[in-house]
């Protein structure tokens, strides 16, 4: 998939490198999400337009949560 100039630039600006990939670049971002969360807990998350779910999911075990996805 071909990133578009807006995210490439973007991604360059805010982590000071050329991304690899679009799933490079979508990785790092829900890493970067993560360490705002570090020691936390919830019971639930809830992702609006979570598509494949795949973030909802990666957050609820980090959080030891019960995930919830609405498309």
């Amino acid at each position: 998939m071909k990133l578009s100039s807006y995210n490439d630039e973007f991604y360059s600006k805010v982590y000071n490198e050329k991304p690899k990939s679009y799933y490079q670049m979508h990785r790092k971002k829900i890493e970067t999400a993560l360490s705002f969360i570090e020691n936390k807990k919830a019971e639930r998350i809830l992702d609006i337009g979570c598509g494949d779910g795949l973030i909802a999911e990666i957050f609820a075990k980090k959080l030891s949560a019960k995930p919830y996805g609405l498309e």
